[in-house]
């Protein structure tokens, strides 16, 4: 997908290579200028898919620029820092004002499409948990156990526990019930649903808290691969969210 950019950065001839190597990966480019002051109007202007920008401008450095367009933008837009030289403390202020990630020069241009490709749908999932109860629960208790955002399970996860709390009977199917219901929903198929669940599952619990994973999941891991099996885990997870939502759920294993 070609995605289109507005690109600021202090000095002009950065800024123009800067748009020469996204031009070159596939992107488009709706403006470019130098003075922080000018980030606002031309987002709202352009209405662009991100906003590339140095991490520090003239007049407005980039995590005001992102903390404005948090609080006078409702557009999808993914903000996006470029910094020459490590700032830890002024990337993670960035971050914590609304910004989505730091870029270190040089550039690698189609890594960071890349990047733009996974805050996009990080940020539309993000709208669509807003308006679904069930999903924003579960989000919460995926969060809790370090799984990442942006691996595929972690959306399978959400629609297993939305369809077991609907049909509690899935469960006595996973491969051509319930993983069969995910891949249609997405245009998959059962095996790819049940390795990425796997998969997510199998980070989670290698690099979560192994105090918190004992303490809500200890019942169910399994000794041989440290993590619960995939059906236990939905089983688990679709309680704890019922729970929550003080909705009634049949225990079907």
């Amino acid at each position: 997908m070609a995605y289109t950019l507005v690109i600021i950065q202090s000095d002009l001839a950065d800024a123009k290579a800067t748009a020469a190597g996204f031009l070159s990966v596939g992107c488009s480019i709706a403006a470019i200028d130098t003075d922080g002051r000018s980030a606002i109007s031309l987002v709202k202007q352009h209405r662009p898919d991100a906003l590339i920008m140095d991490l520090f401008l003239p007049s407005r450095n980039a995590d005001e620029i992102a903390e404005l367009l948090q609080e006078s933008y409702s557009e999808l837009l993914v903000k996006i820092a470029i910094c020459s030289y490590k700032s830890d403390r002024m990337s993670s202020r960035f971050i914590e004002c609304g910004g989505d990630f730091s870029l270190s020069t040089p550039v690698d241009y189609s890594f960071t499409v890349n990047r733009i490709k996974k805050a996009i749908a990080f940020h539309k999932r993000k709208e669509e948990i807003k308006q679904n109860p069930i999903r924003q629960c579960v989000w919460k208790y995926l969060i809790k156990i370090n799984m990442s955002l942006t691996a595929n399970g972690f959306v399978y996860l959400q629609d297993a526990a939305e369809l077991v709390i609907r049909k509690p009977s899935l469960l006595h199917d996973l491969t051509h019930g319930l993983y069969q219901s995910i891949a249609d929903l997405h245009n998959s198929n059962e095996p790819s649903v049940e390795r990425c669940i796997r998969t997510a599952l199998d980070n989670a619990f290698a690099e979560g808290d192994a105090e918190y994973l004992y303490k809500v999941y200890g019942h169910i891991i399994d000794r041989d691969t440290g993590r619960p099996k995939p059906g236990q885990f939905i089983k688990q997870l679709t309680k704890m969210v019922c729970d929550d939502l003080l909705i009634e759920f049949q225990d079907t294993l």
